[in-house]
């Protein structure tokens, strides 16, 4: 299988989790958690860095840890584009696992706002490799 098929499976599972993030966006937080919320943007960040590696012809490591995953999306020549934040993104890794079966964020609600331009900035990044849905 080429890497470019491979690409697409990722790509198309991040694109139903975006999806799904983007309808429980404004949903107030009693009614869809921000560990859901959290958990859907995460994935579907992770599942585009994993394409966009192997879009480039190699393979990606297999780890929820999204600041890995950008790091591996460096080495292979993808330059994170500065409306990336790392930072932010960094910060979803909990949702991936942790946060799924225990509480371990503290603080104010999370800011679904500036989540979902992250979405839409890795999604714009992926597509300007040229990653696509399917």
């Amino acid at each position: 299988m080429s890497n470019r098929a491979i690409a697409k499976v990722p790509a198309g599972k991040a694109y139903s989790n975006a999806n799904a993030a983007r309808l429980m966006k404004d949903v107030p937080s009693q009614q869809i958690g921000d560990e859901v919320f959290g958990n859907n943007v995460q994935q579907a960040i992770e599942k585009w860095l994993k394409a966009m590696i192997a879009w480039k012809g190699h393979k990606y490591p297999f780890t929820h840890d999204i600041g890995e995953l950008l790091e591996a999306a460096e080495k292979v020549g993808l330059a994170k584009p500065v409306e990336v934040d790392a930072d932010l993104a960094e910060t979803l890794t909990d949702y991936a696992e942790k946060e799924r079966y225990e509480s371990v964020r503290r603080g104010p609600p999370m800011d679904r706002d500036a989540l979902s331009a992250l979405l839409d900035a890795v999604a714009s990044w992926a597509e300007s490799v040229g990653v696509r849905k399917g």
